[in-house]
């Protein structure tokens, strides 16, 4: 078995479809782990008739008590045969092309973690589709990019402002994973923020594909555009798990650097957005004044980043008008 994808399902009726019709393509050998995590519409409903629909794909359902999205990867995780694993989220898809291409390239190089590349995609429009010579030229690109060590590639995508946690549209080697232990901590939002970097840091073959394959659905209800106070607080959870990565890569003073850096970011977003809950926001002003004072701040520096960032932004979005 080449890959397990697995695709946890909460309450999704009006997209699960859509996801799992992406996912059927018989020039890739996979298995389809979908791991129903207590939902309470029709989504089971939907799922078991698609498998029944689609006898010649290998579908699995598992149903689970709402343990959340962490746990529910966890579960497909474990289940999973795959030489290698993708975690699709249940409301977004994949373009079929690009995602085969994604994932042969994957299993031929034998890295232990190809990163991939999303594209934002708004209910009732069209999905952008690749010609022939868009997919050539994506192809072309990532040819030239070495396979490297995972902190090696964590310190050039973060200098070169190309870093992204997110884990749906990347793709794992399952042992990889299970060897080193690396699952999603239990009951957290926010969960892909530490996987991420504990990947990057125990990963020895890694390789920057950027293959545009995954379409991340932008809706209103989801989880990351709730503010609830869970939020900010597993946010904290994530902080202090990076202050033990601290500790750990001590040797390593680049990778405490953007440790540091990005601890620095989590404590003023926490802090900027929780303010409509003032006892946990005083406590994060705490928290964080605590953390400053043992790991300064480079201002200067974070604000040059910050202008680079808005330049580059805003030609960008010059060049598409243009």
């Amino acid at each position: 078995m080449k890959l397990s994808i697995i695709v946890p399902v909460y309450n999704v009726e009006k997209y699960i479809e859509k996801c799992l019709n992406s996912l059927c393509n018989p020039e890739i050998e996979k298995e389809i782990i979908i791991v129903n995590d207590g939902s309470t519409d029709s989504s089971l409903k939907i799922v078991e008739e698609f498998k029944k629909n689609h006898d010649k794909e290998n579908i699995i359902i598992i149903s689970q008590e709402n343990k959340g999205l962490s746990e529910a990867r966890n579960t497909g995780l474990r289940k999973a045969k795959g030489e290698y694993v993708s975690f699709i989220d249940s409301d977004d898809f994949v373009d079929k092309k690009l995602y085969e291409i994604m994932v042969k390239e994957v299993i031929k190089d034998r890295v232990d973690y190809g990163i991939g590349k999303y594209s934002y995609f708004y209910e009732n429009k069209d999905k952008k589709e690749y010609n022939d010579s868009e997919i050539k030229d994506i192809i072309d690109s990532f040819q030239s990019n070495p396979v490297k060590k995972g902190k090696e590639l964590l310190k050039i995508l973060k200098k070169e402002d190309k870093y992204g946690p997110e884990v749906w549209d990347d793709i794992y080697r399952r042992e990889f994973l299970v060897e080193n232990n690396l699952f999603f901590k239990p009951d957290r939002l926010h969960e892909d923020e530490i996987f991420t970097l504990e990947v990057f840091l125990k990963a020895e073959k890694v390789k920057y594909y950027a293959v545009p394959f995954y379409c991340y659905l932008q809706r209103e209800n989801s989880i990351m555009k709730t503010q609830k106070v869970k939020n900010f607080t597993d946010m904290q959870k994530n902080i202090f798990d990076m202050e033990k990565l601290l500790t750990e890569e001590k040797n390593d003073k680049d990778i405490q650097k953007i440790l540091i850096e990005g601890i620095h970011r989590f404590y003023k977003i926490i802090i900027k957005k929780s303010k409509m809950y003032p006892d946990e926001n005083k406590k994060f002003i705490e928290d964080y004044k605590i953390f400053s004072k043992k790991y300064k701040e480079n201002k200067i520096k974070n604000m040059f980043l910050r202008l680079k960032k808005s330049i580059k932004k805003k030609l960008k979005k010059f060049s598409k008008e243009k």
